[in-house]
Protein backbone atom coordinates (compact mmCIF):
# COMPACT_ATOMS: atom_id res chain seq x y z
CA UNK A 1 0.00 0.00 0.00
CA UNK A 2 2.84 2.40 0.87
CA UNK A 3 4.61 1.63 -2.43
CA UNK A 4 1.39 2.22 -4.38
CA UNK A 5 0.94 5.59 -2.65
CA UNK A 6 4.56 6.60 -3.30
CA UNK A 7 4.33 5.61 -6.97
CA UNK A 8 1.11 7.63 -7.34
CA UNK A 9 2.74 10.71 -5.73
CA UNK A 10 5.86 10.45 -7.94
CA UNK A 11 3.74 10.04 -11.09
CA UNK A 12 1.53 12.99 -10.09
CA UNK A 13 4.60 15.23 -9.67
CA UNK A 14 6.16 14.03 -12.95
CA UNK A 15 3.04 14.20 -15.11
CA UNK A 16 1.82 17.40 -13.42
CA UNK A 17 5.15 19.10 -14.17
CA UNK A 18 4.86 18.02 -17.81
CA UNK A 19 1.34 19.47 -17.92
CA UNK A 20 2.43 22.80 -16.40
CA UNK A 21 5.26 22.93 -18.94
CA UNK A 22 2.68 22.78 -21.71
CA UNK A 23 0.24 25.24 -20.06
CA UNK A 24 -0.69 26.00 -16.47
CA UNK A 25 -4.36 25.14 -17.02
CA UNK A 26 -3.47 21.71 -18.40
CA UNK A 27 -1.31 21.00 -15.34
CA UNK A 28 -4.14 22.04 -13.02
CA UNK A 29 -6.62 19.80 -14.86
CA UNK A 30 -4.23 16.85 -14.70
CA UNK A 31 -3.64 17.23 -10.97
CA UNK A 32 -7.35 17.71 -10.27
CA UNK A 33 -8.29 14.60 -12.24
CA UNK A 34 -5.56 12.58 -10.49
CA UNK A 35 -6.71 13.77 -7.07
CA UNK A 36 -10.35 13.03 -7.90
CA UNK A 37 -9.49 9.51 -9.07
CA UNK A 38 -7.09 8.68 -6.20
CA UNK A 39 -8.94 10.26 -3.27
CA UNK A 40 -12.50 10.93 -4.43
CA UNK A 41 -13.35 7.27 -4.97
CA UNK A 42 -12.09 6.16 -1.51
CA UNK A 43 -13.94 9.03 0.17
CA UNK A 44 -17.20 8.08 -1.52
CA UNK A 45 -17.01 4.28 -1.31
CA UNK A 46 -14.33 3.56 1.31
CA UNK A 47 -16.44 3.76 4.49
CA UNK A 48 -19.26 1.59 3.15
CA UNK A 49 -16.78 -0.91 1.68
CA UNK A 50 -14.97 -1.22 5.02
CA UNK A 51 -18.22 -1.87 6.91
CA UNK A 52 -19.30 -4.47 4.36
CA UNK A 53 -15.86 -6.12 4.47
CA UNK A 54 -15.97 -6.42 8.26
CA UNK A 55 -19.51 -7.80 8.17
CA UNK A 56 -18.56 -10.25 5.40
CA UNK A 57 -15.55 -11.60 7.30
CA UNK A 58 -17.76 -12.09 10.35
CA UNK A 59 -20.33 -13.93 8.21
CA UNK A 60 -17.58 -16.14 6.75
CA UNK A 61 -16.39 -16.98 10.26
CA UNK A 62 -19.93 -17.76 11.44
CA UNK A 63 -20.62 -19.99 8.43
CA UNK A 64 -17.28 -21.82 8.85
CA UNK A 65 -18.03 -22.39 12.53
CA UNK A 66 -21.49 -23.74 11.65
CA UNK A 67 -20.02 -26.10 9.03
CA UNK A 68 -17.44 -27.44 11.49
CA UNK A 69 -20.11 -27.87 14.16
CA UNK A 70 -22.25 -29.88 11.74
CA UNK A 71 -19.35 -32.06 10.57
CA UNK A 72 -17.92 -32.77 14.01
CA UNK A 73 -21.32 -33.23 15.61
CA UNK A 74 -22.85 -35.30 12.79
CA UNK A 75 -23.44 -38.31 15.04
CA UNK A 76 -25.27 -36.24 17.67
CA UNK A 77 -27.31 -34.44 15.01
CA UNK A 78 -28.51 -37.76 13.58
CA UNK A 79 -29.06 -39.26 17.04
CA UNK A 80 -31.31 -36.41 18.21
CA UNK A 81 -32.99 -35.88 14.81
CA UNK A 82 -31.72 -32.29 14.45
CA UNK A 83 -31.07 -32.36 10.68
CA UNK A 84 -33.82 -29.83 9.96
CA UNK A 85 -32.65 -27.41 12.63
CA UNK A 86 -29.00 -27.55 11.54
CA UNK A 87 -29.96 -27.26 7.85
CA UNK A 88 -32.07 -24.19 8.61
CA UNK A 89 -29.13 -22.63 10.47
CA UNK A 90 -26.79 -23.42 7.57
CA UNK A 91 -29.22 -21.84 5.09
CA UNK A 92 -29.56 -18.79 7.31
CA UNK A 93 -25.79 -18.27 7.59
CA UNK A 94 -25.30 -18.95 3.86
CA UNK A 95 -28.00 -16.43 2.92
CA UNK A 96 -26.41 -13.80 5.16
CA UNK A 97 -23.05 -14.35 3.49
CA UNK A 98 -24.53 -14.28 -0.03
CA UNK A 99 -26.29 -10.98 0.69
CA UNK A 100 -23.03 -9.43 1.94
CA UNK A 101 -21.07 -10.80 -1.03
CA UNK A 102 -23.61 -9.30 -3.43
CA UNK A 103 -23.35 -5.98 -1.60
CA UNK A 104 -19.54 -6.09 -1.80
CA UNK A 105 -19.65 -6.89 -5.53
CA UNK A 106 -22.06 -4.00 -6.11
CA UNK A 107 -19.73 -1.65 -4.26
CA UNK A 108 -16.75 -2.86 -6.30
CA UNK A 109 -18.65 -2.43 -9.56
CA UNK A 110 -19.86 1.01 -8.49
CA UNK A 111 -16.31 2.11 -7.61
CA UNK A 112 -14.96 0.78 -10.93
CA UNK A 113 -17.75 2.51 -12.85
CA UNK A 114 -17.04 5.76 -11.03
CA UNK A 115 -13.33 5.43 -11.85
CA UNK A 116 -14.12 4.86 -15.53
CA UNK A 117 -16.48 7.83 -15.52
CA UNK A 118 -13.77 10.06 -14.01
CA UNK A 119 -11.27 8.95 -16.65
CA UNK A 120 -13.75 9.52 -19.49
CA UNK A 121 -14.87 12.93 -18.23
CA UNK A 122 -11.26 14.01 -17.67
CA UNK A 123 -10.38 13.09 -21.25
CA UNK A 124 -13.38 15.07 -22.53
CA UNK A 125 -12.43 18.11 -20.43
CA UNK A 126 -8.85 17.86 -21.66
CA UNK A 127 -10.08 17.62 -25.27
CA UNK A 128 -12.23 20.75 -24.93
CA UNK A 129 -9.55 22.64 -22.99
CA UNK A 130 -6.88 21.72 -25.56
CA UNK A 131 -9.10 22.80 -28.45
CA UNK A 132 -9.83 26.08 -26.69
CA UNK A 133 -6.15 26.82 -26.05
CA UNK A 134 -5.22 25.77 -29.59
CA UNK A 135 -7.85 28.05 -31.18
CA UNK A 136 -6.57 30.97 -29.13
CA UNK A 137 -2.95 30.26 -30.14
CA UNK A 138 -1.85 29.54 -26.58
CA UNK A 139 -0.52 26.06 -27.45
CA UNK A 140 0.53 24.43 -30.69
CA UNK A 141 -0.65 21.22 -32.35
CA UNK A 142 2.19 19.23 -30.81
CA UNK A 143 1.35 20.45 -27.32
CA UNK A 144 -2.37 19.75 -27.88
CA UNK A 145 -1.58 16.19 -28.91
CA UNK A 146 0.81 15.78 -25.96
CA UNK A 147 -1.87 16.92 -23.47
CA UNK A 148 -4.29 14.30 -24.79
CA UNK A 149 -1.65 11.58 -24.42
CA UNK A 150 -0.89 12.74 -20.88
CA UNK A 151 -4.54 12.70 -19.86
CA UNK A 152 -5.43 9.34 -21.42
CA UNK A 153 -2.37 7.23 -20.61
CA UNK A 154 -1.33 8.15 -17.07
CA UNK A 155 -4.23 7.11 -14.82
CA UNK A 156 -2.90 3.63 -13.91
CA UNK A 157 -1.16 4.41 -10.57
CA UNK A 158 -4.04 6.59 -9.37
CA UNK A 159 -6.73 4.03 -10.21
CA UNK A 160 -4.64 1.40 -8.39
CA UNK A 161 -4.60 3.67 -5.34
CA UNK A 162 -8.36 4.26 -5.61
CA UNK A 163 -9.11 0.52 -5.84
CA UNK A 164 -7.45 -0.06 -2.48
CA UNK A 165 -10.57 1.27 -0.73
CA UNK A 166 -12.72 -1.60 -2.02
CA UNK A 167 -10.01 -4.19 -2.70
CA UNK A 168 -8.71 -4.14 0.88
CA UNK A 169 -12.12 -4.13 2.58
CA UNK A 170 -12.13 -7.89 3.20
CA UNK A 171 -8.47 -7.82 4.26
CA UNK A 172 -9.12 -5.05 6.77
CA UNK A 173 -12.15 -6.94 8.06
CA UNK A 174 -10.06 -10.07 8.56
CA UNK A 175 -7.31 -8.04 10.26
CA UNK A 176 -9.81 -6.54 12.67
CA UNK A 177 -11.09 -10.01 13.59
CA UNK A 178 -7.52 -11.13 14.26
CA UNK A 179 -6.78 -8.05 16.36
CA UNK A 180 -9.80 -8.76 18.55
CA UNK A 181 -8.11 -12.03 19.53
CA UNK A 182 -5.09 -10.10 20.80
CA UNK A 183 -7.39 -7.80 22.77
CA UNK A 184 -9.04 -10.67 24.65
CA UNK A 185 -8.04 -10.97 28.27
CA UNK A 186 -6.27 -14.15 29.42
CA UNK A 187 -8.47 -15.95 31.94
CA UNK A 188 -5.70 -18.16 33.35
CA UNK A 189 -2.11 -16.91 33.31
CA UNK A 190 0.69 -19.46 33.27
CA UNK A 191 2.98 -19.63 36.29
CA UNK A 192 6.58 -19.71 35.06
CA UNK A 193 8.39 -19.61 38.42
CA UNK A 194 6.08 -21.55 40.71
CA UNK A 195 6.63 -24.49 43.03
CA UNK A 196 7.39 -28.07 41.93
CA UNK A 197 5.93 -30.33 44.67
CA UNK A 198 7.27 -33.87 45.00
CA UNK A 199 3.90 -35.49 45.68
CA UNK A 200 1.51 -36.20 42.77
CA UNK A 201 -1.58 -36.52 44.97
CA UNK A 202 -4.35 -34.04 44.20
CA UNK A 203 -7.32 -32.73 46.18
CA UNK A 204 -10.10 -30.16 45.94
CA UNK A 205 -11.69 -28.41 48.92
CA UNK A 206 -15.07 -26.60 48.89
CA UNK A 207 -14.72 -26.19 45.13
CA UNK A 208 -17.32 -24.09 43.27
CA UNK A 209 -17.59 -23.13 39.60
CA UNK A 210 -20.31 -21.74 37.32
CA UNK A 211 -20.71 -20.88 33.64
CA UNK A 212 -22.30 -17.42 33.63
CA UNK A 213 -25.25 -17.82 36.04
CA UNK A 214 -25.46 -21.63 35.82
CA UNK A 215 -23.78 -23.28 38.81
CA UNK A 216 -21.99 -26.54 37.89
CA UNK A 217 -20.00 -27.40 41.04
CA UNK A 218 -20.80 -26.28 44.58
CA UNK A 219 -18.88 -27.05 47.82
CA UNK A 220 -17.13 -30.06 46.27
CA UNK A 221 -14.36 -31.77 48.27
CA UNK A 222 -12.50 -34.79 46.87
CA UNK A 223 -9.05 -36.35 47.16
CA UNK A 224 -7.06 -38.26 44.53
CA UNK A 225 -4.32 -40.27 46.29
CA UNK A 226 -1.05 -40.92 44.50
CA UNK A 227 -0.75 -44.37 42.92
CA UNK A 228 -4.50 -45.17 43.01
CA UNK A 229 -7.30 -45.12 40.44
CA UNK A 230 -10.27 -42.89 41.23
CA UNK A 231 -13.47 -43.03 39.19
CA UNK A 232 -16.08 -40.26 39.02
CA UNK A 233 -19.57 -41.08 37.78
CA UNK A 234 -22.78 -39.12 37.41
CA UNK A 235 -25.41 -38.01 34.97
CA UNK A 236 -24.49 -36.02 31.88
CA UNK A 237 -23.87 -32.37 32.70
CA UNK A 238 -23.19 -32.80 36.41
CA UNK A 239 -19.64 -31.44 36.11
CA UNK A 240 -17.17 -34.28 35.45
CA UNK A 241 -15.55 -32.49 32.47
CA UNK A 242 -15.54 -29.20 34.38
CA UNK A 243 -13.76 -30.85 37.33
CA UNK A 244 -11.17 -32.29 34.92
CA UNK A 245 -10.50 -28.82 33.46
CA UNK A 246 -10.12 -27.36 36.94
CA UNK A 247 -7.66 -30.10 37.96
CA UNK A 248 -5.60 -29.37 34.83
CA UNK A 249 -5.93 -25.62 35.54
CA UNK A 250 -7.61 -24.74 32.28
CA UNK A 251 -9.83 -22.64 34.59
CA UNK A 252 -9.31 -21.30 38.09
CA UNK A 253 -12.05 -22.14 40.64
CA UNK A 254 -14.38 -19.30 41.60
CA UNK A 255 -14.42 -20.54 45.19
CA UNK A 256 -12.45 -23.14 47.13
CA UNK A 257 -9.02 -24.53 46.23
CA UNK A 258 -7.44 -27.25 44.10
CA UNK A 259 -4.07 -28.65 45.19
CA UNK A 260 -1.15 -30.69 43.86
CA UNK A 261 0.62 -32.09 46.87
CA UNK A 262 0.61 -29.31 49.43
CA UNK A 263 0.60 -26.46 46.88
CA UNK A 264 -2.36 -24.67 45.32
CA UNK A 265 -2.53 -25.27 41.60
CA UNK A 266 -2.16 -21.58 40.78
CA UNK A 267 1.15 -21.61 42.75
CA UNK A 268 2.53 -24.62 40.84
CA UNK A 269 4.78 -24.06 37.83
CA UNK A 270 2.62 -24.65 34.75
CA UNK A 271 5.22 -26.62 32.78
CA UNK A 272 5.79 -28.89 35.77
CA UNK A 273 2.04 -29.47 36.14
CA UNK A 274 1.80 -30.50 32.47
CA UNK A 275 4.54 -33.11 32.93
CA UNK A 276 2.57 -34.65 35.81
CA UNK A 277 -0.72 -34.95 33.89
CA UNK A 278 -2.02 -36.72 30.80
CA UNK A 279 -5.51 -36.61 29.33
CA UNK A 280 -7.39 -38.74 26.81
CA UNK A 281 -10.43 -36.88 25.48
CA UNK A 282 -13.50 -38.35 23.79
CA UNK A 283 -12.53 -36.68 20.52
CA UNK A 284 -9.01 -36.55 19.08
CA UNK A 285 -7.78 -33.34 17.48
CA UNK A 286 -5.52 -33.65 14.43
CA UNK A 287 -3.61 -30.71 13.01
CA UNK A 288 -2.81 -30.21 9.33
CA UNK A 289 0.74 -31.47 9.61
CA UNK A 290 2.71 -34.71 9.55
CA UNK A 291 1.82 -37.60 11.84
CA UNK A 292 5.19 -37.16 13.56
CA UNK A 293 4.57 -33.50 14.40
CA UNK A 294 1.09 -34.32 15.74
CA UNK A 295 2.67 -36.83 18.13
CA UNK A 296 5.43 -34.38 19.10
CA UNK A 297 2.81 -31.90 20.33
CA UNK A 298 2.75 -33.81 23.63
CA UNK A 299 6.55 -33.92 23.97
CA UNK A 300 8.47 -31.74 21.48
CA UNK A 301 11.88 -33.21 22.38
CA UNK A 302 10.86 -36.87 22.07
CA UNK A 303 13.21 -39.13 20.10
CA UNK A 304 12.11 -41.51 17.34
CA UNK A 305 12.56 -44.40 19.77
CA UNK A 306 10.19 -42.77 22.26
CA UNK A 307 7.65 -42.04 19.51
CA UNK A 308 7.77 -45.69 18.39
CA UNK A 309 7.31 -46.88 21.96
CA UNK A 310 4.26 -44.61 22.41
CA UNK A 311 2.76 -45.79 19.10
CA UNK A 312 3.23 -49.43 20.15
CA UNK A 313 1.47 -48.79 23.47
CA UNK A 314 -1.42 -47.18 21.56
CA UNK A 315 -1.50 -50.17 19.12
CA UNK A 316 -1.09 -47.94 16.06
CA UNK A 317 2.47 -48.98 15.16
CA UNK A 318 1.25 -51.56 12.59
CA UNK A 319 -1.03 -49.00 10.97
CA UNK A 320 1.80 -46.42 10.73
CA UNK A 321 4.13 -49.01 9.17
CA UNK A 322 1.51 -49.69 6.50
CA UNK A 323 1.62 -46.05 5.34
CA UNK A 324 3.92 -45.22 2.42
CA UNK A 325 5.53 -42.28 4.25
CA UNK A 326 5.16 -43.64 7.77
CA UNK A 327 5.45 -40.95 10.43
CA UNK A 328 5.98 -38.32 7.73
CA UNK A 329 2.46 -38.86 6.30
CA UNK A 330 0.52 -35.58 6.04
CA UNK A 331 -2.77 -35.39 7.94
CA UNK A 332 -5.69 -33.05 7.13
CA UNK A 333 -8.14 -31.51 9.55
CA UNK A 334 -11.67 -32.87 9.15
CA UNK A 335 -13.99 -30.69 7.15
CA UNK A 336 -11.21 -28.64 5.52
CA UNK A 337 -12.35 -29.35 1.95
CA UNK A 338 -16.07 -28.55 2.27
CA UNK A 339 -17.41 -26.26 -0.40
CA UNK A 340 -20.81 -25.83 -1.97
CA UNK A 341 -19.35 -24.49 -5.20
CA UNK A 342 -20.10 -21.45 -7.32
CA UNK A 343 -22.69 -23.29 -9.44
CA UNK A 344 -24.71 -24.31 -6.41
CA UNK A 345 -24.66 -20.73 -5.07
CA UNK A 346 -25.99 -19.43 -8.37
CA UNK A 347 -28.69 -22.10 -8.39
CA UNK A 348 -29.78 -21.25 -4.85
CA UNK A 349 -29.89 -17.55 -5.68
CA UNK A 350 -32.00 -18.29 -8.73
CA UNK A 351 -34.25 -20.57 -6.67
CA UNK A 352 -34.87 -17.81 -4.12
CA UNK A 353 -35.65 -15.28 -6.87
CA UNK A 354 -38.16 -17.60 -8.56
CA UNK A 355 -39.86 -18.21 -5.21
CA UNK A 356 -40.27 -14.44 -4.74
CA UNK A 357 -41.70 -14.03 -8.25
CA UNK A 358 -44.24 -16.82 -7.71
CA UNK A 359 -45.18 -15.36 -4.32
CA UNK A 360 -45.89 -11.93 -5.82
CA UNK A 361 -47.87 -13.40 -8.75
CA UNK A 362 -50.04 -15.46 -6.40
CA UNK A 363 -50.62 -12.40 -4.19
CA UNK A 364 -51.75 -10.36 -7.24
CA UNK A 365 -54.15 -13.07 -8.39
CA UNK A 366 -55.83 -13.61 -5.03
CA UNK A 367 -56.07 -9.89 -4.43
CA UNK A 368 -58.47 -9.89 -7.38
CA UNK A 369 -60.10 -13.23 -6.50
CA UNK A 370 -59.87 -13.53 -2.68
CA UNK A 371 -59.59 -17.05 -1.27
CA UNK A 372 -57.16 -17.08 1.70
CA UNK A 373 -57.24 -20.83 2.24
CA UNK A 374 -56.56 -21.68 -1.41
CA UNK A 375 -53.91 -18.93 -1.65
CA UNK A 376 -52.01 -20.31 1.34
CA UNK A 377 -52.14 -23.90 0.07
CA UNK A 378 -51.02 -22.97 -3.46
CA UNK A 379 -48.16 -20.79 -2.19
CA UNK A 380 -46.87 -23.48 0.18
CA UNK A 381 -47.10 -26.09 -2.59
CA UNK A 382 -45.28 -23.89 -5.14
CA UNK A 383 -42.47 -23.01 -2.69
CA UNK A 384 -41.95 -26.70 -1.85
CA UNK A 385 -41.78 -27.64 -5.56
CA UNK A 386 -39.26 -24.84 -6.23
CA UNK A 387 -37.11 -25.82 -3.22
CA UNK A 388 -36.94 -29.44 -4.43
CA UNK A 389 -36.42 -28.73 -8.14
CA UNK A 390 -33.32 -30.69 -9.30
CA UNK A 391 -32.98 -28.70 -12.56
CA UNK A 392 -32.68 -25.21 -11.07
CA UNK A 393 -29.03 -24.87 -12.11
CA UNK A 394 -29.69 -25.47 -15.81
CA UNK A 395 -33.34 -24.71 -16.56
CA UNK A 396 -34.77 -21.27 -17.26
CA UNK A 397 -38.15 -21.11 -15.45
CA UNK A 398 -41.03 -23.44 -14.61
CA UNK A 399 -43.01 -22.30 -17.65
CA UNK A 400 -40.30 -23.74 -19.93
CA UNK A 401 -39.55 -26.89 -17.90
CA UNK A 402 -40.08 -30.21 -19.70
CA UNK A 403 -40.84 -32.22 -16.53
CA UNK A 404 -43.83 -30.35 -14.94
CA UNK A 405 -43.68 -31.76 -11.41
CA UNK A 406 -46.97 -30.07 -10.35
CA UNK A 407 -50.06 -32.23 -9.86
CA UNK A 408 -52.77 -31.66 -12.49
CA UNK A 409 -55.03 -29.68 -10.18
CA UNK A 410 -52.20 -27.46 -8.94
CA UNK A 411 -50.88 -27.03 -12.47
CA UNK A 412 -54.22 -25.63 -13.60
CA UNK A 413 -54.28 -23.23 -10.65
CA UNK A 414 -50.75 -21.94 -11.22
CA UNK A 415 -51.42 -21.45 -14.95
CA UNK A 416 -54.47 -19.31 -14.13
CA UNK A 417 -52.33 -17.28 -11.76
CA UNK A 418 -49.62 -16.76 -14.40
CA UNK A 419 -52.05 -15.77 -17.14
CA UNK A 420 -53.64 -13.13 -14.93
CA UNK A 421 -50.60 -11.86 -12.99
CA UNK A 422 -47.95 -12.09 -15.73
CA UNK A 423 -48.85 -8.85 -17.63
CA UNK A 424 -49.71 -7.03 -14.39
CA UNK A 425 -46.28 -7.69 -12.88
CA UNK A 426 -44.89 -4.96 -15.16
CA UNK A 427 -47.13 -2.43 -13.38
CA UNK A 428 -46.85 -3.63 -9.79
CA UNK A 429 -43.27 -5.00 -9.76
CA UNK A 430 -41.50 -3.67 -12.88
CA UNK A 431 -37.92 -4.40 -11.74
CA UNK A 432 -38.73 -7.99 -10.81
CA UNK A 433 -40.65 -8.48 -14.07
CA UNK A 434 -37.79 -7.15 -16.19
CA UNK A 435 -35.33 -9.41 -14.36
CA UNK A 436 -37.66 -12.32 -15.04
CA UNK A 437 -37.81 -11.43 -18.74
CA UNK A 438 -34.03 -11.11 -18.86
CA UNK A 439 -33.50 -14.53 -17.28
CA UNK A 440 -36.20 -15.97 -19.55
CA UNK A 441 -34.30 -14.80 -22.65
CA UNK A 442 -30.81 -14.81 -21.18
CA UNK A 443 -29.39 -17.52 -23.41
CA UNK A 444 -30.68 -15.82 -26.58
CA UNK A 445 -29.43 -12.33 -25.59
CA UNK A 446 -26.08 -12.91 -23.89
CA UNK A 447 -24.15 -14.64 -26.65
CA UNK A 448 -24.57 -11.98 -29.41
CA UNK A 449 -24.25 -9.17 -26.85
CA UNK A 450 -20.92 -10.40 -25.50
CA UNK A 451 -19.69 -11.20 -29.00
CA UNK A 452 -20.37 -7.57 -29.93
CA UNK A 453 -18.51 -6.39 -26.82
CA UNK A 454 -15.58 -8.64 -27.75
CA UNK A 455 -15.29 -7.33 -31.30
CA UNK A 456 -15.64 -3.69 -30.18
CA UNK A 457 -12.91 -4.24 -27.59
CA UNK A 458 -10.67 -5.93 -30.15
CA UNK A 459 -11.14 -3.05 -32.63
CA UNK A 460 -10.35 -0.42 -29.99
CA UNK A 461 -7.36 -2.46 -28.78
CA UNK A 462 -5.87 -2.57 -32.30
CA UNK A 463 -6.63 1.12 -32.73
CA UNK A 464 -4.96 1.87 -29.39
CA UNK A 465 -1.81 0.04 -30.51
CA UNK A 466 -1.58 2.46 -33.46
CA UNK A 467 -2.73 5.67 -31.79
CA UNK A 468 -1.09 6.40 -28.41
CA UNK A 469 -4.07 8.58 -27.44
CA UNK A 470 -6.08 5.40 -26.83
CA UNK A 471 -4.81 3.00 -24.13
CA UNK A 472 -4.90 -0.52 -25.60
CA UNK A 473 -4.65 -2.66 -22.45
CA UNK A 474 -8.16 -1.94 -21.02
CA UNK A 475 -9.73 -2.69 -24.40
CA UNK A 476 -7.74 -5.95 -24.63
CA UNK A 477 -9.29 -6.97 -21.31
CA UNK A 478 -12.68 -5.90 -22.61
CA UNK A 479 -12.23 -8.10 -25.71
CA UNK A 480 -11.13 -11.10 -23.64
CA UNK A 481 -14.10 -10.63 -21.30
CA UNK A 482 -16.59 -10.34 -24.18
CA UNK A 483 -15.33 -13.36 -26.12
CA UNK A 484 -15.01 -15.43 -22.93
CA UNK A 485 -18.59 -14.73 -21.81
CA UNK A 486 -20.01 -15.34 -25.28
CA UNK A 487 -19.01 -19.01 -25.32
CA UNK A 488 -18.28 -21.45 -22.48
CA UNK A 489 -16.05 -23.54 -24.76
CA UNK A 490 -14.05 -20.47 -25.77
CA UNK A 491 -13.80 -19.44 -22.11
CA UNK A 492 -12.60 -22.91 -21.08
CA UNK A 493 -10.06 -22.97 -23.91
CA UNK A 494 -8.75 -19.55 -22.94
CA UNK A 495 -8.47 -20.51 -19.24
CA UNK A 496 -6.62 -23.70 -20.21
CA UNK A 497 -4.29 -21.90 -22.64
CA UNK A 498 -0.64 -21.15 -21.90
CA UNK A 499 -1.37 -17.44 -22.41
CA UNK A 500 -3.77 -17.40 -19.45
CA UNK A 501 -1.92 -19.92 -17.27
CA UNK A 502 1.46 -18.19 -17.63
CA UNK A 503 0.38 -14.56 -17.54
CA UNK A 504 -3.08 -13.95 -16.06
CA UNK A 505 -3.98 -16.82 -13.69
CA UNK A 506 -1.91 -15.57 -10.74
CA UNK A 507 -3.27 -12.05 -11.17
CA UNK A 508 -6.90 -13.26 -11.27
CA UNK A 509 -6.54 -15.59 -8.28
CA UNK A 510 -4.00 -13.80 -6.06
CA UNK A 511 -3.70 -10.24 -7.42
CA UNK A 512 0.01 -10.95 -7.95
CA UNK A 513 2.31 -12.03 -10.79
CA UNK A 514 5.38 -14.19 -11.19
CA UNK A 515 8.64 -12.56 -12.36
CA UNK A 516 8.50 -14.11 -15.86
CA UNK A 517 4.88 -13.01 -16.34
CA UNK A 518 5.79 -9.46 -15.27
CA UNK A 519 8.62 -9.42 -17.80
CA UNK A 520 6.39 -10.66 -20.64
CA UNK A 521 3.58 -8.18 -19.96
CA UNK A 522 6.00 -5.29 -19.47
CA UNK A 523 7.81 -6.23 -22.69
CA UNK A 524 4.50 -6.16 -24.59
CA UNK A 525 3.70 -2.71 -23.19
CA UNK A 526 7.20 -1.55 -24.03
CA UNK A 527 6.89 -2.72 -27.65
CA UNK A 528 3.56 -0.88 -28.07
CA UNK A 529 5.02 2.32 -26.62
CA UNK A 530 8.17 1.93 -28.71
CA UNK A 531 6.11 1.67 -31.92
CA UNK A 532 4.22 4.81 -30.93
CA UNK A 533 7.50 6.56 -30.07
CA UNK A 534 8.99 5.74 -33.49
CA UNK A 535 5.85 6.86 -35.34
CA UNK A 536 5.93 10.23 -33.54
CA UNK A 537 9.57 11.10 -34.24
CA UNK A 538 8.54 14.58 -35.43
CA UNK A 539 6.81 15.29 -32.06
CA UNK A 540 9.59 15.27 -29.41
CA UNK A 541 7.18 16.46 -26.72
CA UNK A 542 5.03 13.40 -27.18
CA UNK A 543 8.09 11.14 -27.25
CA UNK A 544 9.19 12.43 -23.83
CA UNK A 545 5.69 11.88 -22.47
CA UNK A 546 5.72 8.29 -23.78
CA UNK A 547 9.06 7.76 -22.04
CA UNK A 548 7.51 9.05 -18.79
CA UNK A 549 4.53 6.71 -19.26
CA UNK A 550 6.91 3.78 -19.80
CA UNK A 551 8.86 4.66 -16.64
CA UNK A 552 5.57 4.83 -14.70
CA UNK A 553 4.62 1.34 -15.92
CA UNK A 554 8.02 -0.06 -14.97
CA UNK A 555 7.78 1.38 -11.44
CA UNK A 556 4.22 0.15 -11.05
CA UNK A 557 5.08 -3.39 -12.17
CA UNK A 558 8.17 -3.42 -9.97
CA UNK A 559 6.72 -2.03 -6.75
CA UNK A 560 2.93 -1.82 -7.15
CA UNK A 561 2.24 -5.48 -8.06
CA UNK A 562 3.16 -8.21 -5.59
CA UNK A 563 5.65 -10.78 -6.92
CA UNK A 564 5.11 -14.51 -6.45
CA UNK A 565 8.05 -16.88 -6.23
CA UNK A 566 8.54 -19.30 -9.13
Amino acid sequence: MTLTFCIAICCAVLFGAAGFWIHWSIGVLLLCSYALAAFGIPLIFGSAAQKTGIARRKAVGDLSATVLENVRGADEIIQYDLEGVRKARMNEKTEELLVLEDEQKKQTVAASSASLAIVTLSMLFMLFLGLYLYRHDQIGAQSFFASLVLQSSTFGPFLALANLSTGLSSTLGAARRVLTLFDEEVTVRENEKGACPESSAMAVENLAFAYDDQAILESLSLSFPEGKITGIEGRSGCGQSTLLRLLMRFFDPQAGTARLGDEKLKDVQTDFLRTKQSVVLQESVLFTDTLRNNLLAAKPDATDKEIRRACKKASIDTFIDSLDQGLDTMLAESGSSLSSGEKQRRAEKKRAFEARVVQEMIALYYKKYPNPHEEKELLEYAVVRISKCPFMETKIFCSQCQVHCYRNERRKQIRQVMRYSGPRMLLHHPVMALRHLYYDNQNRIEKPLFLLIGFVGLFLCVLGAILPVLPSFPFALMAAFGFGRSSEKLHDRFVASRLYQDNAKDWVEHRAMRPQAKKRVLMTISLVLLCSWLMLFHLPWVQWILVAVWIGHVLYFRFGIRTLED
